[in-house]
């Protein structure tokens, strides 16, 4: 099938470290795969917990914490109680003997958060008490390790929920959390602007222009995994760059085309 370039969205974000070409995309790829992961695990758990009725009636609801377990993954609903963060419902992946993922909801009975449960909900928590411009509307927060980037405490990623099925908001906002959760170490908005993709039309590819470096960054491999279609990225920085590149996110892979 011919590529065609079906959306245009121009993409300016403030500034960052400058780093090498190889490891800057690889960087974005492996951060893009995990922000989407983890998105898509929360937000099948939370249809999974409305649909079970899980989540009627929570007296001060104050969000989620998706967890890995060796087996799959847990997200765990949280709510206000007694001046304390509890669980008040769990959904639990499990990975089968044939590839496939078992879920399970459960009620929790007020479960107190404790240890790394506890720091990543709070991460989430903190970076929502610093908002960042971006679109307008529900946020889903993203809690990474910073380890991924090889620093210490939590990446949180504030993600536009997506309202309707032809766009999607990519406006990310990215804060580098202390360990305990607390302290917001770094904020960083990947899109001055609210940049939505539009994906309706019978879309087979999108070409977003990107003046933050010149590499795609992990929102832009974000986009083509939950868009399912190819992006090409105009890169040209406007603090380090010697002229256009252009490069093809494919299947959450990155690719130099010229």
């Amino acid at each position: 099938m011919r590529f065609v370039a079906v959306a245009v969205v121009a993409v300016v974000a403030a500034g960052c470290a400058h780093l090498p070409e190889a490891e800057a995309v690889r960087r974005a790829e492996v951060l893009g795969a995990a922000i989407y992961e983890q998105d898509k695990v929360s937000a099948v758990a939370t249809d999974v917990a409305l649909g079970a009725g899980l989540l009627a009636g929570v007296h001060e609801p104050a969000g989620w914490v998706t967890m890995p377990t060796a087996t799959g993954g847990q997200v765990d609903f949280v709510a206000g109680h007694d001046g304390a963060y509890v669980v008040t419902a769990r959904v639990v992946f499990e990975r089968q003997p044939d590839g496939k993922m078992k879920v399970e909801p459960a009620a929790i009975d007020a479960q107190p958060l404790t240890g790394e449960e506890r720091a990543r909900f709070l991460a989430s928590r903190t970076a929502l008490a610093h908002p960042l411009p971006a679109c307008p509307g529900p946020i889903n927060p993203v809690v990474l390790p910073a380890t991924l980037i090889g620093e210490q405490g939590w990446l949180v990623y504030l993600l536009p929920a997506q309202a309707k099925r032809e766009e999607l908001p990519i406006a990310l906002r990215r804060f580098h959390v202390s360990a305990d959760g607390t302290t917001v170490l770094d904020a960083q908005p990947l899109t001055r602007s609210c940049a939505v993709l539009q994906l309706g039309g019978g879309a087979v590819g999108l070409v977003i222009t990107h003046a933050l470096s010149d590499t795609p960054m992990e929102h832009h491999v974000y986009a083509n995994l939950a868009t399912h279609l190819s992006l090409t990225v105009l890169a040209q920085s406007m603090f380090f760059s010697t002229g256009m590149v252009i490069w093809r996110i494919d299947d959450g892979h990155v690719t130099k085309v010229k």
